[in-house]
């Protein structure tokens, strides 16, 4: 990957790399996290004995959604973090732009999540009818 990418961090085109690859990683990790969220947060099991106990449902709930956002997180950063060290190593960085993004990986694990919970309840919709 860094002898494709290498040639287009020493031009103008930065921007595209980082665009493309976010999307990337936006789409991998709702993919893969839009499935589980069907069966976490709509198809779950211990629904009534979770309920029983003295916990509130928000946050049972809570917990569920953390949990997704902990694996889209983890799925793509897969995809993001390699890119940013070949832009630290290859591109002409600052301090700003490396702290932006590490942050754009916790926002990727956020939209990826909140896309994941939309695409999961759908998903339980059509096995519900």
């Amino acid at each position: 990957m860094s002898m494709m990418l290498t040639p287009l961090f020493k031009t103008e085109y930065e921007w595209l790399v980082y665009a493309i690859f976010g999307l990337l990683a936006i789409s991998l990790s709702t993919f893969l996290n839009a499935f589980s969220a069907s069966s976490v947060l709509y198809k779950a099991k211990d629904n009534e004995m979770l309920l029983s106990m003295p916990i509130e449902p928000k946050e049972i709930l809570l917990s569920r959604i953390v949990s997704l956002y902990i694996m889209a997180t983890l799925y793509g950063s897969c995809v993001w973090l390699p890119v940013c060290l070949n832009g630290w190593i290859h591109g002409a960085n600052s301090i700003v732009s490396i702290v932006f993004e590490i942050l754009l990986v916790f926002v990727i694990g956020l939209l990826s999540t909140a896309l994941s919970c939309i695409i999961g309840y759908v998903f339980a919709l059509i096995n519900n009818a």
